[in-house]
């Protein structure tokens, strides 16, 4: 077992100085016994005689996964074509109990399908954010029965060359917005099949993180908000947060209340950007920076740590996102619990006051910030 420390380069378009600097790459190539560029007809040359990838089971997850196949396609294109050599281990990223009762899952849309056709509420659900959510028992009962947790990638045509390269080729950017208007979010991996098309994973399940991934990165038109910043929004909503609270506190409060499954530490910097009001970052900031929320000078990155900090709401906030609409907003769900809606709809547009950036697969988005005062005055006119 070698652990990877986080995602994998994409080695399709880096230079090979680059790559050759790069320490997981580096001990893949001399732990597996590559020689790069060099055709194998076999495995027998290699100190291995496969490679089975072990990521969580969410969105993330089938990214590294897509790394690594892209990692040894790039470089070995044989060894993909030798069928078995890439294999990942699957495991549940839900389990639902109830009594003596166990439901495995082992992706979201085949969770919502059965959550469908049973009273939910009377079920324990736990989601399994990482391959570390598992016990000690859940790990012997996997391993146990290795055979249902493992999948062998299968190469039969080129068309599993061109999934491949049309998911990690840099200059394919505008066939990945063609790629991602497929998008269905019933149309998922079968994960009881033995033999995995790598067409059929890039298809399958790499666009369900690719289609995660750009709406995660690129705000909304109708509030200018990401999903983790509308989650903290909605908690500080719910919470009727004009007191102020430690930042750590709050992160840990929007992970209960709005399903989020990031990380605390993601949500912690995340609730920093949205108080951050020295010039250049917020033109309204929608939460108060109550203590050392970084400066102009370092791009607020010189923020003092989440334990130290507190904020509340602004007292503008609710201005802007008017009380009285929240009856009106269509609510996610997630796991059974109701979380925040789809969007908000401020009075004016914050996507412009507060203006916008991020990357997303295929497509990406840079906005200034402008005027709050010009546009209203705008908005009036028209």
């Amino acid at each position: 077992v070698f652990p990877l420390k986080g995602k994998m380069l994409n080695v399709r378009e880096d230079k090979l100085k680059d790559i050759s600097k790069n320490e997981e790459v580096q001990n893949l190539i001399k732990i597996l016994g590559l020689q790069v560029n060099k055709k194998y007809e076999n495995v027998k040359q290699l100190r291995y005689g496969s490679l089975m990838i072990m990521a969580d089971q969410d969105q993330d997850g089938s990214h590294i996964k897509g790394l690594i196949i892209n990692f040894i396609h790039h470089f070995w294109p044989s060894l993909i074509e030798n069928n078995g050599f890439v294999r990942e281990f699957v495991t549940p990223i839900i389990k639902a109990t109830k009594g003596n009762q166990e439901k495995a899952f082992f992706t979201l849309n085949d969770f919502r399908v059965w959550s469908q056709t049973v009273d939910i509420k009377t079920w324990k659900v736990k989601y399994y954010k990482g391959l570390g959510t598992s016990s000690d028992k859940e790990g012997k009962e996997y391993f146990s029965n290795i055979n249902r947790h493992v999948i062998n990638f299968k190469y039969i045509d080129q068309r599993d060359d061109d999934a491949i390269d049309l998911a990690f080729n840099k200059a394919k950017a505008d066939n990945r917005k063609e790629w991602l208007k497929t998008h269905d979010p019933e149309n998922t991996v079968d994960h009881n099949v033995k033999n995995l098309r790598y067409q059929d994973f890039v298809n399958k399940e790499l666009l369900q993180f690719s289609y995660y991934d750009t709406t995660r990165s690129i705000p909304s038109l109708c509030d200018g908000l990401k999903p983790g910043q509308r989650k903290i929004l909605y908690a500080c909503f719910k919470r009727n947060l004009k007191q102020e609270i430690k930042v750590a506190q709050l992160g840990g409060y929007t992970a209960e209340h709005a399903a989020y499954h990031h990380g605390e530490a993601s949500l912690a910097q995340t609730i920093v950007g949205m108080a951050q009001n020295f010039v250049g970052s917020n033109n309204i900031n929608l939460l108060m920076p109550n203590g050392q929320f970084g400066s102009r000078g370092m791009g607020g990155k010189d923020a003092a740590s989440a334990r130290y900090l507190h904020t509340n709401l602004s007292k503008i906030t609710r201005f802007l996102f008017h009380e009285n609409d929240d009856h009106l907003y269509k609510y996610l769900e997630d796991d059974g619990q109701m979380v925040e809606p789809e969007w908000y709809l401020p009075v004016i547009p914050m996507v412009l006051v507060n203006g916008a950036e991020g990357i997303g697969t295929g497509w990406s988005t840079n906005i200034p910030c402008y005027n709050p005062r010009e546009i209203a005055k705008n908005i009036r006119a028209r």
